[in-house]
């Protein structure tokens, strides 16, 4: 089983999520859909809001092929797997749809299907689900500062400061780098102050 990025229209997250554990439920998956907790000013004061960590993208680790990814598809919502039918997709698409011909049934269940989808790689999901824990969602993390330094004291952030790249102090945010897909995004994050 492998992780798989799906596009789906933004503030779908939850429904698509649901939706695939629907259609997929005799089959072993995981589906995530990470979001945040953020201070939000309103009126003068702070309150927390929930807000997804990747606006129109949930992960699905599955045993994909083309029947999954087909039944994936009809799921209202679903735009497209992300990174699927790029160009060098495209080119192993028609290579792995020649082997397919000529390959016999037990060769088409070893992984042929599988070169046509584009993965997450176990390293990059694994710094994501160290953020989220078992609810999906990204907690405060609490910062100290000590004259022009800082250190994470708790929270989902906790040993990982050198992923903190701007810290906010008057939105109480942080900005830490997240590796997706073979490049870095910046995503914010609440933090609160000791």
């Amino acid at each position: 089983m492998k992780w798989y990025a799906i596009y789906v229209h933004t503030g779908k997250e939850e429904f698509v999520k649901r939706e695939i554990y629907r259609i997929l439920i005799h089959q072993n998956i995981t589906c995530i859909a990470p979001k945040r907790k953020l201070p939000e000013r309103t009126a003068g004061e702070f309150q927390d809001v929930i807000k997804p960590l990747f606006p129109g993208y949930i992960f699905l680790k599955v045993r994909m092929d083309i029947s999954t990814y087909y039944l994936i598809h009809k799921v209202p919502g679903v735009i497209r797997l992300l990174n699927y039918l790029n160009e060098k997709d495209k080119l192993m698409t028609a290579v792995n749809n020649q082997r397919l011909v000529i390959a016999d049934e037990e060769e088409t269940t070893n992984g042929l299907e599988e070169d046509c989808f584009k993965s997450i790689q176990e390293s990059e999901m694994d710094s994501i689900l160290r953020f989220t824990h078992h609810d999906e969602i990204i907690d405060y993390s609490e910062i100290h500062f000590e004259n022009s330094n800082f250190y994470v004291k708790s929270g989902p952030l906790l040993g990982l400061e050198s992923q903190i790249r701007k810290i906010n102090k008057h939105k109480r945010r942080a900005k830490i780098a997240v590796n997706l897909l073979g490049s870095e995004r910046y995503v914010d994050v609440g933090i609160v102050f000791s």
